[in-house]
């Protein structure tokens, strides 16, 4: 989860696979299961000209791991990273809940109680003065359960010029922000879900606001904070290959490469997370099968999913709090 031009269809193709065959295999021989996960990628490895793909099944009894194809002449290994993109927004989202819960933050304040100091000092203007009079009753809440309505800076537009800008410019969130505000709003806070990247690089704002009043301090944000259970990489200002070993690629027409630009345009808490799927399989399974990282009362607030209800996911996903499932029939609810 983060730019969308970095999601791959074949990648949501073959975890559902994985996981329907991970299911079934459940009691199985461990060497079985792997067996059985290694024909899975491999077979998905094949499709599309060739990709690079790893997978890690999670259980009580500890994580499997497998890889196939290349990227390039690069064979992809179980000890390779990843870009993860938007999956970024699941960390994010645990750090805002869990600040809340330990009473550093107020789900139901204004975004602008917390941002305001760092959008005066960056860009001389609040908030609301930035994103217009919707803005002035956006909650913190409705930024993570995106409810807020907020325009999306992740559009073709944009992600063409921070790509063909990248090598002599690392964005700052500010800067992505300021994007976001020149879109055209969906909704008020509230009156629809709509998914929406704008919603977690403002969340980073949120948190970075409970350490600084500088925009600037955003590369002194340490979200290695927010997965004890588990060792992504986070990627501001530095080359994406600093942690990253398997590149990306974009949809831009050209297949342009993501892997040595400065790291600025890779959305900050929205979306620069380097991992290996063992990674954030141990910190899933921590989150929601041990339920050892939030709280149970938090936790139901997380997974209380919403139907995506106007843009991209509408009729398939649903959105809880940086977490989303996906339903053939989503429920039929306001």
């Amino acid at each position: 989860e983060g730019f969308r031009f970095l999601r791959v269809c074949w990648v949501r193709s073959a975890m559902v696979r994985l996981v329907a065959a991970a299911v079934a295999l459940a009691e199985a021989n461990r060497l079985e299961l792997r067996l059985a996960l290694q024909g899975v990628v491999d077979f998905q490895s094949k499709l599309g000209g060739g990709v690079a793909i790893q997978a890690t099944y999670q259980d009580a009894e500890g994580p499997i791991t497998v890889a196939a194809g290349k990227s390039g002449n690069q064979s992809a290994s179980t000890q390779d990273t990843f870009l993860f993109g938007s999956a970024t927004k699941t960390f994010t989202a645990t750090a805002i809940m869990r600040a809340h819960k330990e009473g550093k933050l107020d789900l139901n304040a204004t975004v602008s109680t917390y941002v305001d100091p760092l959008f005066m000092k960056g860009a001389n203007q609040t908030f609301v003065e930035m994103y217009g009079p919707n803005a002035t009753n956006m909650t913190v809440w409705h930024l993570v359960s995106m409810q807020s309505g907020i325009p999306d800076f992740d559009v073709p537009t944009f992600d063409t010029l921070m790509l063909t800008t990248a090598k002599n410019h690392s964005w700052t969130p500010l800067e992505i922000l300021q994007y976001g505000a020149t879109q055209p709003w969906i909704c008020l806070p509230g009156d629809c879900v709509y998914y929406s990247s704008t919603n977690f690089v403002m969340l980073g704002m949120v948190l970075l606001s409970l350490q600084s009043g500088d925009p600037a301090d955003w590369v002194k944000l340490d979200q290695h904070i927010l997965t004890p259970h588990s060792a992504p990489e986070y990627l501001d200002q530095d080359p994406a290959n600093k942690y990253l070993t398997i590149p990306g690629y974009s949809h831009d027409g050209n297949g342009t490469v993501i892997f040595d630009q400065p790291s600025g345009m890779h959305g900050w808490t929205c979306g620069n997370m380097v991992a290996n799927t063992r990674d954030v399989a141990q910190y899933m399974y921590a989150l929601l099968v041990e339920r050892s990282i939030l709280d149970e009362e938090t936790l139901r607030l997380m997974t209380d999913t919403r139907p995506i209800s106007i843009g991209w996911g509408t009729g398939m996903l649903e959105y809880g709090a940086g977490l989303f499932i996906q339903q053939v029939q989503p429920k039929k609810r306001t």
